[in-house]
């Protein structure tokens, strides 16, 4: 009877009684990519659940590949520059206090904080991921488990959510738990790949014969990164099996969520994996097995799979393009909160916009996806954070003259016209293999730099006009932030 009703699987189109306000419950699986082929990883999670969702968003978007910058995104309905919001340093120095842009702005009100105000318990479990939880402002109860077996971490967050959840039995609730897809099998299979199944020094040299300009990003003190197809098969096998046991855990966590009042249910991830492709950029070398660093559809494309409070008889695909920070309005619609001013995203249960975007960013990174079109820009500043102004002003130097008045455009030496761009339609070619064309002379080119610029002097742009000059050279500590 819990496998047939634990996630209630319904048809979204359904209103809430206005009288009842729905508990909601958001599952996080980072690490976890939209499948672009059939019986794919995500489906297999579906399948382990037990219950097919109501919707299924085949086009949802991680604002960024950095999970903490992601969450904090997610949380407040804004895009990371926009707050602005880096992670903590890499190499931070005891001696000094953490850069600004760690923590939440006051003025960015989290979904946990809104909800509060009309009534909600609130809670927040992470599951191998306590390093998101300075950013659970606003939730009444934080709680961190983890550590030995992914099914032992999960079962320990079965029996938190648990007792929570009937404490706070009579109010509607908010749960969040935050886990990821990680597993010492997944791991060992990334580890494989690049030792044991690594390229012979023969495939090595026909790789690079077939792609001499990898030639200038490779050194002879750096490990070969490229992997084989076979290795790509080993972490693949490895991947699915991490989703089916994920999904297991989460049939069973919310099997113990008892209710009576409507409940939603979303399943999506902060990001998704690179599995050993090394297509998509121009740094192949930065796409080792299981890493996220780099602006890719699989790293930003993730899941978004949302059930409703009743039954419903099939599930829905949208393949129109949303973004995660469409849960924060979603949730506050759902509540009857009235929602933050000036968020960027939308209740994802009205018609999906075909012609919407979604936007992302990272270190020196931009991307935007319109319809089947992603257009991503990498301005080759070494070690900054989105959310510096810099990146905004080499976007504008980089971009065609008629898009921005400005009357040159920066070049470096060597680079052809638009080096810094990239564009892929990723319907057709989720991986990234086959670059369209870039230039003034491609329409499609011209309207989706034009877009990105707009987005990013627009609804992603950082508060430059609050920022002061520390805060803006606190962003600027090369090394300390680098790419955060």
């Amino acid at each position: 009877m819990i496998a047939l009703t634990l996630l209630a699987c319904s048809d979204p189109t359904l209103p809430t009684s206005p009288d009842v306000q729905p508990d909601i419950v958001l599952v996080l699986t980072s690490g976890l990519r939209e499948d672009t082929v059939p019986g794919g990883a995500t489906a297999q999670l579906i399948e382990a659940t037990g219950v097919p969702p109501g919707l299924r968003f085949t086009a949802a978007y991680s604002q960024t590949v950095q999970p903490y910058i992601a969450m904090g995104s997610l949380l407040t309905g804004h895009y990371p520059s926009a707050i602005p919001l880096c992670s903590p340093p890499v190499r931070a120095d005891p001696d000094l206090p953490e850069p600004f842009c760690v923590a939440l702005p006051p003025e960015k009100p989290t979904m946990a904080e809104v909800l509060s105000l009309y009534g909600y318990r609130t809670a927040m479990i992470t599951v191998d991921a306590g390093t998101l939880t300075p950013l659970a402002r606003g939730f009444q109860e934080i709680i961190s488990v983890g550590g030995g077996t992914l099914e032992t971490a999960w079962s320990d967050a079965t029996r938190a959510a648990s007792g929570w959840w009937s404490a706070s039995e009579g109010h509607p609730r908010l749960l969040v738990v935050a886990g990821q897809l990680h597993t010492k099998t997944l791991e060992g299979a990334g580890s494989v790949a690049h030792t044991t199944m690594a390229m012979t020094e023969a495939e090595q040299a026909d790789y690079l014969s077939q792609n001499p300009w990898f030639n200038e990003r490779i050194s002879d003190t750096m490990r070969w990164p490229i992997v084989t197809e076979a290795s790509r098969e080993l972490v693949r096998e490895a991947y699915e099996d991490t989703a089916q046991r994920v999904g297991a855990q989460v049939k069973g966590l919310l099997g113990e969520l008892a209710w009576h009042r409507p409940r939603w249910t979303v399943l999506t991830a902060l990001h998704g994996l690179t599995l050993g492709e090394d297509t998509g950029c121009r740094s192949p070398e930065q796409l080792r097995v299981n890493s996220h660093i780099v602006l890719l559809d699989r790293t930003l494309r993730v899941p978004l799979l949302v059930y409703g409070p009743t039954p419903a008889a099939h599930t829905e695909r949208v393949e129109a393009p949303v973004e995660l920070v469409d849960l924060m309005p979603t949730f506050t619609a759902l509540a009857g909160a009235v929602p933050p001013a000036g968020l960027p995203g939308v209740d994802l249960r009205a018609p999906a916009d075909p012609g919407g975007v979604a936007y992302s960013e990272f270190g020196d990174m931009l991307s935007l996806r319109h319809r089947g079109t992603m257009l991503t820009f990498r301005s080759q500043v070494h070690g900054i954070t989105s959310a510096d102004p810099r990146l905004t002003a080499r976007l504008l130097q980089s971009a065609p003259i008629s898009l921005t008045g400005e009357t040159s455009r920066r070049m470096t030496p060597g680079r052809t016209n638009y080096y810094e761009y990239l564009m892929h339609e990723v319907v057709g070619d989720p991986l990234q293999v086959s670059a369209l064309p870039v230039g003034e002379d491609s329409a499609r080119f011209m309207e989706m730099v034009a877009m990105l610029l707009e987005r990013r002097s627009g609804l992603a742009a950082p508060p430059t006009s609050s920022l002061s000059w520390e805060d803006v050279q606190d962003l600027r500590q090369e090394g300390a932030l680098h790419y955060w």
